[in-house]
């Protein structure tokens, strides 16, 4: 009973704030609890939730009824003040209404180890990442303390993992600093290819109108875009996206060709879809490119670090544990079919592509074992001879022939039907096969199987699935086949509309749909 009684109680200041009912407000906390109860199971209070309300008079309100002596005092059970709950929202007015009774809010952690600024980059709100670096904060670069959490992930690295691309780039350009986290998120990002054009198959329809949308972007985060901007490529800086085309009639022509496009996204929210997640794939790609900057050095201090561990193993007697080789950008792209991440980082460094991991294997191998036919495509078509990647043999004694024999993942865009899926398999051998030096192609492994012998072990259960489901269909089709000889068997007894009962002849001879019909009849 007691229970219901503090429920229905704290129900009174919840339902008045979140009804944005000062008057009610105020004759609460006149005459009850202070400002820093809790109103829910998970510690939030009346300010926790006033933040949400967007109403300055209210916040302001609470505050002068708090009992803590600072701001930062009030916190909910994961730590967070009302300027974290402020931040996690976006608002951001009530953030720089909040920062008026005090700026050392700004560094204030959770229970997590994140500021305001770290939970505002986390759910990707770039407008009040802005307002808390340029306006509130006005440090560059960011504090020490801004960007990392206690499990020591990055700002950059949390902005990237939930997608918002758009915040990790207003993050680097605010502060380039930021690139010290640079390889971490080069690395995350190559294990992301919804974030990319190739990781989003597409039908024809689409496809058109994908090529069709202007291939511009709005994205702005200066305001000055008529000054240059250094281009960090050169390790000065960056340049933000700009609307293409840029001199006279050209700016013009696209600039009418984007309204056009405009309004007709207005009235086709397919098409509207289908542009944003154009321009998010083009702003993943111009993030691809700048955390590219840092490749090279980043490769060679992670080989310097494999050969110091595992000089220390050695002297250790113990096993190395290191696993940096497997964690290579190029290798984790190839892996996971960004094309247009392998191209950034083929052009920025192309002896990437003799990177290897682990086990070996160059990204030749990881194509095959993946079938990654884009990839495959791409490296066929670079201006170096790849002629000696294919004759590489992995830890395991498997050559790329190996690597292709092996049951690939099933996929969604798969063939339908384990019959179909084998065909696929068998193609794919194929096609593997033709890159494979002759000699190479009875080359046994380890376990003392050739590739072909390995592609039947892989692929036995699959041949089985393979004979049921076709079965089942030529069973299927069979019961369809005999429906439709029944019916056409039928037609060809019956007349429609009948025959004259004395002469024989069909009632509607003299109707024109009655020959279409009788000339159909006889074709099936």
């Amino acid at each position: 009973m007691e229970r219901e009684d503090n429920f229905e109680i704290l129900t009174k200041p919840y339902q008045a704030i979140m009804g944005k009912d000062l008057e009610a407000v105020k004759r609460y906390y006149m005459e009850n609890e202070n400002v820093g109860h809790p109103l829910t199971d998970t510690g939030d209070t009346a300010l926790h939730f006033a933040v949400y309300t967007g109403n300055k008079e209210l916040i302001s309100f609470l505050l002068d009824l708090a009992v803590a002596p600072f701001l930062s005092d009030i916190r909910n059970e994961l730590g967070n003040t009302a300027l974290h709950e402020a931040a996690a929202a976006g608002i951001v007015k009530m953030a720089e209404h909040l920062l008026s009774f005090g700026e050392s809010q700004l560094d204030v952690k959770n229970n997590s180890g994140e500021t305001p600024l770290f939970i505002a980059a986390a759910f990707g709100k770039t407008e009040m990442v802005k307002f808390l670096i340029v306006d509130a904060g006005k440090s560059n670069p960011i504090k020490e303390s801004h960007c990392t959490r206690n499990d020591s992930k990055s700002i950059l690295e949390i902005a990237i993992l939930g997608n918002y691309i758009d915040t990790a780039l207003g993050l680097l350009y605010w502060d380039k600093s930021l690139l010290r986290f640079g390889p971490a998120c080069f690395q995350l990002l190559a294990k992301m290819p919804s974030a990319f054009k190739s990781g989003h198959p597409m039908g024809i329809l689409e496809g058109l109108i994908y090529l069709w949308l202007p291939n511009d972007d709005d994205l702005h985060l200066h305001s000055d875009t008529s000054s240059p901007i250094e281009d960090l490529e050169c390790g000065r800086g960056w340049s933000c996206p700009r609307p293409f085309g840029c001199l006279g009639d050209h700016k013009a022509i696209s600039r009418i060709y984007r309204t056009v496009w405009r309004s007709i996204a207005q009235g086709l929210p397919a098409i509207k879809r289908i542009w944003d997640r154009k321009k998010q794939q083009k702003r993943a790609l111009i993030l691809a490119t700048i955390l590219a900057v840092n490749y090279e050095t980043w490769i060679v201090k992670k080989l310097e670090d494999e050969r110091k561990e595992e000089d220390q193993s050695k002297k250790d007697q113990q096993p190395s544990r290191s696993t940096s080789s497997s964690n290579n950008p190029i290798i984790s792209a190839a892996r996971n079919g960004i094309t247009e991440m392998v191209e950034v980082i083929l052009k920025r460094n192309p002896l990437a592509i003799e990177h290897r991991n682990k086990k070996n294997e160059n990204i030749l191998h990881i194509a095959a074992r993946y079938r990654r036919i884009e990839i495959l495509d791409l490296l066929q078509h670079l201006p170096v001879s790849i002629s000696r990647f294919k004759i590489l043999i992995n830890a395991d004694g498997d050559t790329i022939l190996h690597q292709a024999a092996y049951l690939g993942e099933h996929k969604l865009r798969d063939r339908p039907g384990e019959a179909l899926r084998l065909q696929s398999e068998i193609q794919w051998f194929k096609r593997v096969q033709k890159l494979v030096p002759p000699y190479l192609i009875k080359n046994r492994n380890k376990e003392g199987q050739t590739a072909e012998e390995l592609f039947t072990i892989q692929h036995k259960q699959l041949v089985a699935d393979g004979q049921e489901w076709l079965m089942r269909t030529a069973k299927a089709c069979t019961i369809v086949a005999v429906l439709i000889a029944t019916v056409a068997f039928t037609c060809a007894y019956t007349i429609p509309g009948g025959s004259n009962s004395k002469t024989g002849l069909p009632l509607l001879d003299t109707e024109t749909p009655f020959h279409v019909f009788t000339i159909s009849d006889a074709v099936s």
